[in-house]
């Protein structure tokens, strides 16, 4: 435990900077855009230079936050092949830790970037909503192009099985992200096992994104002809418990899903483990 601890604040130090920076950039440019709605009156942010000036804006923000996680996840693939696969990985082997403390560090701390990354995505669609109710804003155009969070709607008439539908959420999100980054790990691996010099890079890249997509394609597949979870019905306003293929509907709970998410991270976890110890017996 303490290995492991050792190592996620090292790779905490290792990121810590440039993803902070990121984010800020992110965060700075809506809370900007909020005082762009705040400061100038409703005929102005209607008018077609408002307009432009607003899509300009909210475009920015969509580059950037898709830059921030393209660079994200490039930074994990530099440094788990730089760390790891290199000849700076030598070193690294040398070090008095588990090889689980390396993969549980790596991924720890992607999750945790992960989740700055919504975090700070929500908190600026809040800030831009709050500054359009706050502006009052009577325009059914302004109303339509900034009314992006109903704070109200959201709040209200929450329901016990909304809070379940919530957390199924948060657990996928969860567990996909680290079947993703322990995906893109063993991919590293494996093209590392390859004795080429060159063009390593590229398999991994191709073993990753052509790889991931069959695997969660098959998941998918499976999860949907035999199901097990709750579906919701229009007709009545009510959950149900369904089992097998809906012809009518989607599973707003899939358990099956999940457990199949989980079984794969579970496999992808011990497979990238015994590639890092063939790599350790090599060093």
């Amino acid at each position: 435990m303490r290995d492991i601890k050792l190592m996620i604040k090292h790779t905490f130090k290792e990121s810590y900077k440039t993803m902070l920076i990121l984010n800020g950039i992110i965060l700075g440019t809506m809370f900007l855009i909020s005082l762009f709605v705040l400061i100038f009156n409703v005929n102005f942010l209607v008018s077609r230079f408002g307009i432009i000036l607003m899509g300009l804006g909210i475009l920015t923000v969509v580059v950037m936050v898709y830059a921030v996680i393209i660079f994200f996840f490039f930074n994990i693939y530099k440094t788990m092949k730089q760390k790891l696969f290199t000849n700076e990985g030598y070193l690294t082997f040398t070090l008095p830790v588990s090889v689980d403390s390396l993969i549980i560090s790596k991924i720890f701390v992607s999750i945790v970037w992960e989740l700055l990354i919504a975090v700070v995505v929500f908190v600026g669609l809040g800030m831009i909503s709050c500054a359009a109710i706050i502006k009052n804003a009577e325009d059914i155009v302004l109303d339509g192009l900034f009314n992006i969070i109903d704070f109200k709607a959201l709040f209200s008439g929450i329901r016990f099985i909304d809070v379940i539908i919530f957390i199924y959420g948060l657990c996928m999100s969860i567990v996909t992200s680290i079947a993703a980054l322990l995906f893109l790990f063993v991919s590293i691996a494996v093209a590392n096992c390859f004795s080429f010099k060159k063009g390593k890079g590229v398999l991994a890249i191709f073993l990753y994104v052509f790889g991931i997509d069959l695997v969660a394609s098959i998941i998918t597949i499976v999860s949907l002809y035999c199901g097990i979870g709750i579906t919701y019905d229009m007709s009545s306003d009510k959950y149900y418990f369904a089992a097998g293929f809906l012809e009518y509907g989607v599973y707003s709970i899939n358990f099956t899903l999940l457990l199949l998410f989980s079984g794969l991270v579970v496999g992808l976890y011990f497979l990238a483990k015994y590639l890092l110890k063939k790599k350790i017996e090599l060093v």
